[in-house]
């Protein structure tokens, strides 16, 4: 009842939001719409509170609830949403948006911009039927090339869920705002609401949730998933599968058994999306005529709190910063119940990432944004305007515009004219007059002081005018696009005389210089003014710019009227290719001359030009910088530092020495870089494991153990070590619970690897199963079956890395190069004075002029704090607030990271007279004591600086804590109108805040954390009162915090007595008394323990000596302390470190037998944790200890052994968090005493070799370095231990590399690396741009070690024996203007790539030296075709041969590849993205003496693709399995020119047509067997070895078969996906490689062949009778006869009479079994019951066998039926419920006897009745029965 009311309710609100609600305008409209005799309107007369009046007195009254709930939008959601199509795209001639265009009656907010070809581009809400700001509207653009004569359109934003009508259940985009960058890229911004949104009836939020993910829910308010990469997560991780979205938000797949098509913004979405606004990112870069996928912005700008962020219509700006970075703005505004605060948001980055700055406190609403000499101008709609001098970062405050009056209750649009107009810079501004009528154009003069002065207008109509957009044409003609009408749109352009009629408009003159193609550029006000050049001349030699590296510089002189013009100008210059090609950024620079100084201006290059504003003219140059970048550098970073200043950079590879010169000191250090632990999935037995509810989970939290406790069962343990187990018992039903102790539980093994824990429970004779479930990292128990998966912790060794550390020493710039990698260097001169001023009340931003290290700190200080507070967010910037007049100096020191000062900035601020915003006439006191455990005491009032409390006196209590008893705080605040008292406290050392307790006056819900990163406090859920703002400005409390952190203040509360909102009306008074704990935080302490040497433990002492063999025992002592209060901890790790050891210390809980081996490093949270959790309140000390172990090695001997234990971990209490690190010490120092020769190796792929050699040699101990020409060596081990080389190429072998050993003694051991006949390189030898993902793995699976001379064949190595995926599991990713190149030597190379069915297409180009040889297009895409032998294509082939290039004269070439469009099915063209896997390159035959010695000297290579054909003739007619021969070999694609020999066989019958289908759509370098086919192929007699190139396709493992003609076969199963070469037996004649049946597919590529044959004569002819063991072995038989199968069903009375009959028959091979089931013989018999019949009993009914070629009886019982329907009823006649029992007939009675027992087991649940007697009803009808139930 109750939830039908809920669903009328909701029915009526959606009807009464329909019909009660005005929708006009745009998304601030929805409650704003004025009447005439009420609109705001601006005016030179008008006062200021004129100017505040409230807009809200039209509004329409609103329905709907302010804040709906989650639950409430679902159960309104009642309409269905009917799909659109998306119109097509058209045409209209002389207005872009006509009534019916696109099939849309109405138009509303335009936006409209001007490309730099003159294109007009222009957008606005489609709203179809409807003038409602919301329920299913959609963007449309568009686009004129010939000034507004002709318009095409398209849909630019549709989603097609409103059945292109109106749609109260529908989404919608609404008001559209453009804006285009230097390179005509268009940016729109809209607002997109979910199904069913509008303005009025949204929730607060995001959408997005801390990770900036979008939330998603599938029922109710509880948004427990997410959006990632295109897949829905639950929030605990786990995947649901069967759903993909894509990048526009589409859901396809199939959930809980049910298919979708749909959106995660449509309201049939099984996953919706949080109900408010959406900020939703579109941009065309080819003017308008299609969009990209959106980006959404909300996670990034819109806060938490905010119910409705959207964009102000019509314009955005893109302005251009200091450093020449374009910035897009675009303005935006909040909304709750009525339209409120502006601001922007910008990006620096192309749109990629986003800021919003800090609100506009007015209420301002939509605005309108325009630039002149470097401000930015904001019109809001409520009136008045707004300048940034920061390009939009801050604002100024509101300016009013005096002297027109225009409306202001709706938007209106400003743009800068390009021209000066009365010799001053114009704004104009376009708006309604009289409500919303009347457009006028205002034109407004800036004046030098920035002020405008509004001199003429021009009057638009005398009609509707409601929002509207500008845009200057290239003419300077000013387009308008303006709402005539209530829902209708029109263009119209003017001319700019028009609109400021008898204004001196400046006239554009361009002097161009014919012989250079320079022009210049002026505005003047005559339009008969000559200008020309009277010089302008290319200088021989360039001027060089300080920076820059190539330039060319052109001597100028202008004329002006024939005079010298000296003023600035526009200036083009050509784009010289042969000097500026490859520079990376550019600068204009004109010389000193008597017009000016010499100076810089920034240039930008447009349209093949230079373009910039060059302040005077003399000599000019043009400037660009262009990377010097010596052979073999891969990357370049650029570096800038201070004198003194340091910085530092990682990189991979060792390098170990200094790269100093005079003006940089670079150290490179090889250190270690720690890999986090894995997990790998555990078998089932006794021990410790990680677990977790998921499957495949990365990180499991909790731990496990298991004990044996015989026959399958198992003691558990929790990761506290308290013994669990699920237990159940009975009441009036079961209940389950988690207890403590130790009962053995069921343990039982899961075919996913998970196990299920279990125990059993019988009571009562009912029993039931009590399971063990785990949640959230936390164990409990249910009756429901619950998966756990366990796993074992991997800690990986560390890799190392090099750290290199740059320090500067003296002004200058240099570059230093370290591996593959430069660093172009700048130390600049750091340090300086400055000054700075601002307001008593106010706030100023300063900021440091310089460069910062990576690893340097800024401390900003102030000398006086009650004058000025000083913040900063980034170390770079930072805020001062004024808090009293007067003088002090603000510091900024810069430390290097040696802790040395690096650079100092000082500046001296003024605090200028200015009130506090708290000023007013009362008083108000504090009194305050304190007593603190182990703190001190801060206190501010009113944001003023942190005064210290005096301590009164000092004891130390039993548990050893220190109490201070502080002074009495005792202020009074004069002639305030609210004030608030500040209180922070700062823990010692190690301590935390954990409890406040007020014993008299306020309490202390105030008391809160401070979050020291972002500078705010961290308020609790819980938190209702008072908030520190309410009396600071965001200033003041940013401000105050800092000074807070930086004393090392951990907490803060307050008393506020009024607020900003809530003025005092009396004077008031606080008095308080608190006492505050401060808790000791864990600590941890180290010593040596044992020393044990074979069985012996012995104690250690100062000076015991050890040898190989020996353990030592290291005991680590982990304390917690008592507490008053919960602390809680996180990521809780000891970890045991020892550096330089060649094995593995590891951590135990005990020694000796008693021992239980640790992870290291060791998740300790729960130990320490459980010092205060294992029963309420026991904050109780207590101390953990565990053990390092570590057993010496030989290699370790004769070095100093440090052990570092680390305890780490983060803590929070109430008021306190933060992180801690301690650590102990503790060393040891041991000695002792190894190496041989090494032979050459040869290799067969570019990933490291690792070669070891045990044997020690020479006196005393050395090490041993490595070196070589084109890889890294490392070497591991010392002359006393044998040593392991391992050896990585870096770059391409084009030339055996030579490795050198030398020791420290000077001892020089040599060895060559060869590359084999053929070589696999990785991605990373390659070099890409603009590539989306990878390109720089260069293998990192260490390969077998071949020896020149062991026989080991080349092309195959174990490393990449499960490699499943792609080769070495990664690929680089390129997408639109991908490029890529690789650089080789020999004669042919192969490209590997992942080839999926949407890949794209590349085109490459084979050079040597500089010529092009050949050009290839190849598409990567995994076609699928028409026959069953590219019908598993619809798939991903990982490492597919795309590219085979062979049969190249020796030598060095270059294939160089980039990525095109592909030709999609439809026709259209994209660009799709390509994954490149890897090279294999052919080697000449320069090392054939070393290849000989391996048997693999003059390899032929061959592609079995063009070996198999279709051209064996087999006559159908004659032999055993003809027709199978016939019917089974398959047409496969070939190239003739290698003759006959290998043909593909199949069981599945491929038809005509095969042949064209693999053609058009097989792999062109390789031929795929899929499962149930088979190869056969015969070598000519010529070859002695052979090798076949194989992979599994997808890495799913293929099994299969290789029979030779002698009869032996091997069986064999292949599972990586890595194309590798395998050996064949050549000499036994025919040989078939069938692929089996459920095996993944086996590709083969080539087949390598050794001896005297060429490649035209590799394969025999085969004859039919090599067919034979193929067949056979895919199950081909000889034909035998078929034949029916018949079972005879007879139904059958209890006398045995037929009464019916039917029949079952099957098909099959004669005289074998067909079996008629259970299920077919009751479906037939059912089909076949007479009426009032019904089967006796159907579980007798069984599986019947029949022979094929035979016939059988089977007899069913049936009987007549009798029906007996009883009525249940109270006592007083009430129906309670109704039964229909039946009867079947089973003997020759002619009644059936209903039981009372059968009565009574239908009475409705919750009643009971009488006993009573049966009753019985005669077969073939129906009784009553009423019954009495209590």
């Amino acid at each position: 009842m109750k939830k039908n009311m809920k669903k009328i309710l909701a029915l009526l609100l959606t009807a009464s939001m329909t019909l009660g609600m005005t929708f006009t305008a745009s998304a601030t409209e929805a409650n704003q719409q004025n009447t005439e005799e009420q609109q705001d309107t601006e005016s030179v007369v008008s006062d200021e509170s004129a100017e505040k009046q409230d807009s809200d007195s039209g509004a329409a009254e609103q329905v709907v609830s302010e804040e709906p709930t989650e639950d409430s939008e679902a159960k309104a959601a009642v309409t269905t949403s009917t799909m659109g199509s998306k119109p097509a795209d058209g045409t209209t001639m002389n207005q872009p948006f006509k009534a019916g265009t696109g099939g849309s009656q109405n138009f509303r907010i335009p936006a409209m911009v001007t490309l730099s070809d003159g294109t007009i581009v222009a957008a606005t809400d489609a709203r179809w039927d409807t003038t409602t700001d919301g329920y299913g509207l959609d963007t449309i653009v568009s686009r004129s090339t010939d000034g507004g004569a002709t318009w095409n359109y398209t849909f630019a934003n549709y989603l097609g869920d409103n059945g292109n009508v109106s749609n109260s259940n529908s989404t919608a985009f609404i008001d559209p705002a453009l804006t285009v960058t230097a390179d005509d890229t268009i940016y729109m911004l809209v607002d997109l609401y979910p199904a069913g949104g509008i303005i009025s009836s949204i929730s607060n939020g995001t959408g997005y949730n801390s990770a900036g993910k979008l939330m998603l829910s599938n029922g109710g308010s509880n948004y427990g998933y997410y959006l990632d990469n295109g897949k829905i997560y639950s929030n605990n991780g786990t995947e649901v599968s069967g759903l993909q979205v894509d990048d526009y938000f589409n859901l396809t797949g199939t959930y809980q058994n049910q298919s979708y098509d749909t959106n995660l913004f449509f309201n049939d979405s099984p996953f919706k999306v949080l109900k408010t606004s959406y900020l939703y990112l579109t941009k065309s870069t080819d003017g308008g005529a299609t969009w990209s996928a959106p980006t959404m912005l909300n996670s990034q700008v819109k806060n938490s709190s905010d119910k409705f962020y959207g964009v102000g219509p019509g314009r955005g700006l893109t302005t251009r910063l200091d450093n020449g970075t374009e910035r897009i703005i675009f303005p935006c505004y909040t909304y709750t119940s009525d339209d409120g605060d502006t601001s922007v948001i910008y990006s620096d980055d192309g749109g990629q990432t986003w800021t919003r700055s800090k609100n506009i406190p007015d209420q301002t609403s939509e605005a309108t944004l325009t630039e002149v000499n470097g401000k930015i101008y904001m019109f809001t709609r409520h009136g008045g305007y707004y300048v940034s001098e920061d390009h939009g970062a801050t604002w100024g405050s509101r300016q009013n515009v005096s002297g027109i009056s225009y409306t202001t209750s709706c938007q209106m649009n400003a743009i800068t004219y390009s021209k000066k107009i009365d010799g001053k810079d114009a704004i104009l501004l376009s708006a309604g007059t009289n409500g919303r009528k009347n457009g006028k154009i205002f034109v407004g003069l800036v004046q030098g002081d920035g002020s405008i002065n509004w001199e003429y207008n021009y009057p638009v109509n005398n009609g509707e005018y409601q929002y509207s957009c500008m845009s200057e044409l290239n003419d300077g003609t000013v387009a308008l696009l303006y709402e005539n009408g209530s829902a209708s749109e029109k263009f119209e352009k003017y001319s700019i005389e028009k609109i400021a009629n008898g204004a001196k408009i400046a006239h554009a003159h361009v002097a161009t210089s014919e012989g250079t193609s320079v022009t210049a550029t002026i505005s003047t006000e005559n339009a008969g003014d000559t200008f020309e050049f009277s010089k302008c001349e290319k200088k021989a030699e360039a001027t060089t710019v300080e920076g820059y590296n190539c330039s060319v510089t052109y001597d100028i002189e202008l004329l002006l009227n024939g005079k010298n013009y000296t003023d600035s100008a526009e200036l083009t210059v050509p784009y010289d290719e042969s000097v500026f090609n490859g520079c990376t950024k550019f600068i204009g620079y004109v010389a000193k001359s008597a017009s000016g100084e010499a100076q810089t201006f920034p240039v930008t290059v447009k349209n093949g030009k230079f373009v910039g504003i060059c302040p005077h003219f003399s000599e000019v140059t043009i400037a660009g910088y262009k990377d010097d970048i010596p052979e073999g550098v891969d990357h370049v970073e650029d570096v800038s530092l201070g004198v003194n200043g340091t910085t530092s950079y990682t990189q991979e590879g060792e390098y170990s020495k200094e790269y100093s010169d005079d003006i940089v000191d670079a150290k490179a250090k090889v250190t270690n870089k720690e890999l986090p632990p894995y997990y790998e999935t555990a078998t089932l037995k006794a021990g410790t494991f990680y677990a977790s509810s998921k499957a495949n989970d990365t990180s499991p939290a909790t731990q496990i153990t298991l004990e044996d406790a015989g026959n399958g069962q198992y003691y558990v343990k929790n990761a506290n070590g308290e013994y669990i187990y699920p237990s159940a018992s009975l009441g009036w039903d079961w209940s389950y619970a988690l207890e403590n102790g130790k009962q053995a539980v069921n343990v039982e093994s899961n075919d996913d690897g998970s196990v299920c824990l279990e125990k059993s429970y019988r009571e009562w004779f009912r029993s039931t199963t009590a399971y063990l479930n785990l949640s959230s990292n936390e164990f409990s128990c249910s009756g429901e079956r619950s998966n756990i998966y366990l796993y074992n912790q991997v800690t990986p060794a560390p890799e190392t890395q090099t750290k290199i550390t740059f320090k500067g020493k003296q002004v200058g710039t240099t570059s230093v190069t370290i591996g593959t990698t430069m660093y172009r260097i700048t130390v600049q001169e750091r340090g300086g004075n400055d000054t700075a001023s601002v307001k008593v009340g106010g706030s100023a931003n300063i900021s440091i002029p310089h460069t910062i290290g990576t690893d340097e700190t800024v401390t900003w200080s102030s000398s006086d704090y009650a004058k000025v507070g000083v913040y900063s967010a980034d170390g770079k910037n930072a805020t001062l607030t004024g808090r009293k007049t007067g003088t002090t100096v603000v510091t900024a020191t810069v430390k290097n990271n040696e802790g040395t000062v690096a650079a100092t900035y000082t500046w001296n601020v003024t605090v200028i007279d200015g009130s506090a915003a708290n000023t007013g006439g009362h008083t108000v006191t504090y009194t305050i004591d304190n007593t603190i455990y182990n703190g001190k005491l801060y206190y501010s009032v009113d944001g003023s600086e942190l005064v210290e409390v005096p301590v009164a006196s000092q004891t130390t209590d039993a548990d050893g804590n220190t109490i201070y008893t502080y002074k009495t705080i005792s202020v009074e605040q004069k002639n305030v109108a609210y004030s608030q008292m500040q209180i922070f406290v700062k823990p010692d050392d190690g301590y935390a805040v954990s409890t406040v307790s007020a014993t008299k006056g306020d309490t202390y819900s105030q008391f809160y954390g401070i979050d020291k990163e972002n500078l705010k406090v961290i308020y609790s859920d819980e938190h209702q009162g008072g908030r520190i703002e309410d009396c600071l400005t965001a200033e003041q409390e940013k401000a105050l915090l800092a000074e807070a952190v930086e004393k090392g203040c951990d907490a803060v509360f307050w008393y506020s007595r009024g607020s900003e909102g809530s003025h005092l009306t009396e004077n008031r008074e606080a008095t308080i008394t608190h006492e505050i704990h401060c808790d000791k935080l864990p600590t941890v302490t180290k010593e040596i323990e044992y020393l044990k040497q074979g069985d012996d433990y012995k104690k250690y002492t100062e000076g015991m000596t050890a040898n190989a063999g020996d353990t030592v025992v290291f005991k680590i002592v982990v304390s917690t302390y008592k507490e008053s209060a919960d602390i809680n901890y996180s990521n809780a790790l000891l970890k045991d470190i020892m550096p330089n050891v060649a094995g593995t210390v590891k951590l135990y809980s005990g020694v000796g037998e008693s021992a239980t081996a640790l992870t290291n490093p060791y998740k300790i949270t729960n130990e320490i944790n459980h010092a205060r959790t294992k029963e309420a309140k026991n904050y109780k000390a207590e101390d953990y200890t565990y053990y390092a172990v570590y057993e010496l090695q030989d290699e370790d001997l004769e070095q100093l052994i440090t052990n570092n234990v680390e305890l780490s971990y983060a803590y929070s209490s109430t008021y306190s968090s933060g992180t801690y690190g301690g650590t102990a010490k503790a060393n040891a120092q041991f000695f002792a005493t190894a190496f041989e020769g090494i032979n050459d190796i040869v290799v067969d792929y570019g990933s490291p070799v690792t070669i070891e050699r045990t044997k020690a040699w020479g006196t005393g101990k050395f090490s041993i370095t490595g070196a070589a020409n084109h890889g890294v060596v490392k070497v591991d081990g010392d002359n006393t231990t044998g040593i392991q080389v391992t050896y990585t190429p870096t770059e391409v072998l084009t030339e055996a590399d030579t490795v050198t050993l030398t020791n420290s003694k000077g001892g020089v051991y040599k060895f060559k690396v060869y590359p084999a006949t053929t070589v696999y390189y990785e991605e990373g030898f390659g070099t890409y741009t603009n590539q989306q993902n990878g390109g720089s793995n260069k293998g990192t699976a260490a390969q077998t070690v071949s020896s020149v001379g062991s026989k080991a064949h080349y092309g195959y190595d174990s490393s990449y024996d499960n490699n499943t995926q792609d080769s070495d599991n990664s690929v680089v990713e390129l997408a639109a203007n991908g490029k890529g190149e690789f650089s080789f030597k020999g004669t042919g190379v192969e490209l590997y790539a992942r080839s999926t069915p949407d890949s794209g297409k590349i085109m490459a180009y084979l050079y040597k030296g500089t010529t092009l040889k050949k050009l290839y297009t190849i598409n990567t895409k995994q076609a699928v075709g028409t026959s069953g032998l590219t019908s598993m294509q619809n798939k991903t082939a990982y490492s597919a041969p795309v590219l085979s290039i062979a049969g190249l004269d020796a030598g060095e070439y270059t294939i160089k590849f980039e990525v095109v469009k592909t030709t999609n099915d439809d026709g259209t063209k994209e660009i799709k993205p390509v994954y490149i896997d890897g090279y294999r390159v052919y080697s000449d035959t320069t090392y054939n003496e070393q290849y000989s010695q391996d048997d693999e000297a003059n390899p032929t290579f061959t592609e079995m693709r063009n070996s198999v054909l279709a051209a064996l003739d087999v006559d159908t007619t004659k032999g055993t399995y003809a027709n199978q021969i016939a019917q089974g070999i398959a047409s496969q694609v070939y190239d003739k020119t290698t003759g006959t020999g290998a043909v593909i066989v199949n069981n599945n019958k491929e038809v005509a047509g095969t042949a064209q289908d693999l053609l058009n759509n097989g792999p062109k370098n390789e031929i795929y067997l899929n499962p149930n086919q088979a190869v056969v192929f015969q070598f000519a007699s010529g070859i002695t070895t052979a090798q076949i190139g194989l992979k599994a396709l997808q890495g799913n493992a293929a099994q299969y078969t290789i029979s030779y003609e002698d009869g032996t076969s091997e069986d064999k199963t292949l599972n990586s996906s890595t194309d590798m070469f395998y050996k064949l037996d050549a000499k036994k004649g025919t040989i078939t490689i069938t692929n089996k049946a459920g095996s993944g597919v086996l590709a083969i590529t080539k087949i390598k062949t050794f001896g005297e044959i060429s490649s035209n004569a590799m394969f025999a002819e085969l004859s039919a009778d090599d067919f034979m063991p193929a067949l056979l072995s895919l199950g081909y038989e000889t034909e035998k006869p078929m034949a029916d199968a018949t079972a005879n069903l007879n139904l059958v009375d209890y006398t045995g009479k037929t009464i019916a009959s039917t029949s079952l028959t099957a098909n099959g091979e004669q005289g074998t079994d067909a079996t008629f089931t259970a299920d077919q013989i009751k479906s037939a018999v059912t089909s076949a019951l007479p009426e009032g019949y019904a089967v006796v009993d159907a579980s007798k009914i069984a599986d019947q066998t029949v022979k094929y070629g035979e016939s059988a009886d089977v007899n069913v019982q049936i009987g007549k039926v009798a029906t007996l329907k009883v009525t249940y009823k109270k006592l007083f006649g009430k129906t309670v419920g109704t039964a229909t029992l039946t009867g079947v007939q089973t003997s020759a009675g002619s009644k059936y006897s209903f039981s009372a027992s059968e009565i009574k087991k239908a009475v409705p649940s919750g009643y009971w009745t009488i006993k009573l007697w049966g009753t019985k009803v005669k077969y073939g009808t129906t009784g009553t029965l009423t019954v009495n139930v209590f």
